[in-house]
C-alpha cells in the first residue's frame, strides 16, 4: 500500500531565514523567502529516503551513475534492482544494482523521474528571491564549480588545473571569475545588492572584444506539479516582477583568419549562481546562469564593426503544460531599447555582419544537486570527464531565460549601376524562451523550446531604412 504524507488538506512549510553553512534539515527551514506547499502526496512503496544527516555522515563517493557508501550505512544494504532512492540535498536516483567491496555498498544508478517519488498529490513552491539573503551552499557551489574546491579537481570545463589558480573569487559580497575560454579572455562579476544582481561581462580575443553591464532585479519564481497514478499531469512554472537593465558593447574587425572572421562560438560562463532547496521530499536547484554567443561575418574586405545598446525592461514570462505542447504565460509591463553610449558602425567592401547574444539570466530548474568536486570518488583515468558525468546526475528540466541578440550590418548595395543603396543598421533582439524536458517530472518523452515573447528594434544610419529597391 502506498504511504499517504500526513499533509492534510494542505501542509504549508514556510522557509525559515538560514545566513549559517551547516545543513538545513529537509522540512523545517530552506532559504530566506521560500514557500513549499504539499498536498495529498503519496509516496511510491519501494522509495527510501536517506536524510541529509544519513547522506553526510555515510555517503564516501559518487561516480558516473554510481553511489558509494560505507558498509553501515543505514536501510542502503536492503536496496534491490527497481528501488528509488532519494538522498536529501543531493539526488533521487534509479537503483540497478547493489555489491559489497568489502567495507562499502557500491550502488549503481539509473535517472529517475519525480513521478517515480510522487504518484499522487500536488507539489509547489513559491521562491521571492533576493540575491542578498542567498543560502551559503549557493556561494559554496559557486566556488566549486570554477575550481575553488577541496582537494581532488584537475580541471573544469575547458580550463585546466593550471588555468584555475587564483582566477575566481567568490564571496557574500562579490562574485568574480576571469580566464579563458574557447579562446575568450574573459571576466566575469557579479555583485548581489538589497534589490538587484549587479553584473559585467567582457570577452575578448584578437579581434573582438564584447562587453555588457547592468542588472537583474529580485523576482519571484512559482512552480506547480501534480501527479495521478504516477504520472505527471500538470507542470506550471513562472517568473514574475523581473527587471533588467543591460547596456551591450562590441568592437570588432577581420583579420583574415576564418576561424576567427566567420566561425560561431557559443558557450556558458564558468560563474553559475546555483540556489539548492528541498521541495518536500525533493531536491531542487534553481541555477542561475549567463551564456554568449558569438557570430561573425567580417569577410568583406577590411571589415569591422563595432557599435552599443542599452535595453530596459520589466517582464513575467513563463509556460504550463498538462503533457503536451506548453502554452506560454508571458506578459511585457515595460520595454525600452536604443542606441548606447558607443558610436555603431558596421563596414566593409562588401557585405558584412556580426552579431553577439548574451543569454542573461538563464534560470534552469533542476533536479537534485550540484555534485561537488570532493565527493567524486571514480576511477576514470580523465578525472574530468568523470566527474561531469558524475555531476549529470543534476537533470535540468526546464528553464526559462531571457537573450539580448545585437548586431551591426553592412551591405554596399549595387556600386556599379547605383539602383539599390548601401545599408548601415544596428539591431538588438530581446526574447523570453522556455525550455522543457518533460520525461523528467514523468509526463511523455517531449523535449523542445518555445518562444515566449520577443521585441525587436532596428536603427539605420540617417534614419533611413534600408530597402532592396532604393525606393
Amino acid at each position: 500500500m502506498r504511504r499517504l504524507l500526513t499533509v492534510g488538506l494542505a501542509a504549508v512549510l514556510t522557509a525559515a531565514s538560514c545566513s549559517g553553512s551547516e545543513p538545513v534539515a529537509p522540512g523545517s527551514a530552506g532559504p530566506t523567502g521560500l514557500t513549499v506547499k504539499a498536498e495529498d502526496l503519496v509516496i511510491a512503496d519501494n522509495v527510501t529516503r536517506l536524510s541529509a544527516s544519513t547522506v553526510k555522515d555515510h555517503l564516501d563517493g559518487v561516480g558516473p551513475d554510481v553511489l558509494v557508501f560505507d558498509g553501515s550505512a543505514p536501510d542502503v544494504a536492503d536496496l534491490r534492482a527497481g528501488d528509488i532512492l532519494v538522498l536529501d540535498e543531493l539526488a533521487v536516483r534509479t537503483v540497478t544494482r547493489v555489491d559489497r567491496d568489502g567495507d562499502r555498498i557500491v550502488i549503481e544508478t539509473e535517472d529517475a523521474a519525480i513521478s517515480d517519488v510522487i504518484t499522487d498529490g500536488r507539489l509547489g513552491w513559491r521562491y521571492d528571491l533576493s540575491f542578498d539573503a542567498l543560502p551559503d551552499a549557493a556561494y559554496e557551489t559557486a566556488m566549486a564549480e570554477v575550481g575553488l574546491a577541496p582537494a581532488g579537481l584537475a580541471s573544469i570545463g575547458d580550463l585546466s588545473a593550471d588555468q584555475l589558480a587564483g582566477l575566481a573569487a567568490v564571496t557574500r559580497d562579490e562574485l568574480k571569475f576571469a580566464g579563458s575560454v574557447k579562446g575568450f579572455e574573459l571576466e566575469l562579476k557579479l555583485v548581489p545588492k538589497t534589490d538587484k544582481l549587479e553584473f559585467e561581462m567582457s570577452a575578448s580575443r584578437s579581434n573582438i572584444k564584447i562587453q555588457a553591464g547592468g542588472f537583474i532585479s529580485n523576482f519571484v519564481q512559482e512552480t506547480r506539479m501534480e501527479f495521478d497514478g504516477g504520472e505527471g499531469t500538470l507542470f506550471d512554472s513562472s517568473v514574475t516582477g523581473l527587471r533588467g537593465e543591460a547596456e551591450v558593447t562590441w568592437h570588432a574587425f577581420e583579420v583574415d583568419d576564418p576561424s576567427l572572421d566567420s566561425d560561431i562560438v557559443a558557450f556558458g560562463l564558468p560563474l553559475n549562481l546555483p540556489i539548492p532547496f528541498m521541495a518536500g521530499p525533493i531536491p531542487m536547484t534553481l541555477n542561475i546562469k549567463m551564456h554568449l554567443r558569438v557570430v561573425p561575418e567580417l569577410v568583406g574586405g577590411s571589415a569591422s564593426s563595432g557599435g552599443s545598446w542599452k535595453v530596459t525592461y520589466d517582464s513575467d514570462h513563463g509556460f504550463s503544460t498538462n503533457g503536451g505542447d506548453p502554452t506560454p504565460k508571458s506578459q511585457v509591463r515595460a520595454f525600452v531599447a536604443d542606441l548606447g553610449s558607443t558610436a555603431t558602425a558596421t563596414a566593409g567592401l562588401g557585405v558584412v555582419g556580426f552579431g553577439f547574444g548574451v543569454e542573461w539570466p538563464r534560470l534552469e530548474l533542476q533536479l537534485g544537486h550540484p555534485i561537488l568536486p570532493d565527493l567524486y570518488s571514480g576511477d576514470d583515468e580523465d578525472t574530468k570527464s568523470g566527474l561531469e558525468k558524475a555531476a549529470a546526475m543534476l537533470r535540468p528540466y526546464a528553464f526559462l531565460t531571457l537573450n539580448t541578440y545585437a548586431s551591426g550590418l553592412w551591405t554596399p548595395g549595387t556600386t556599379l549601376t547605383g539602383d539599390i543603396p548601401p545599408c548601415q543598421r544596428s539591431s538588438v533582439v530581446v526574447s523570453a524562451i522556455a525550455g522543457y524536458k518533460l520525461s523528467v517530472l514523468g509526463m511523455v518523452e517531449f523535449s523542445d523550446s518555445k518562444l515566449l515573447w520577443e521585441k525587436k528594434v532596428d536603427r539605420f544610419k540617417d534614419g533611413v531604412p534600408c530597402t532592396l529597391t532604393g525606393e
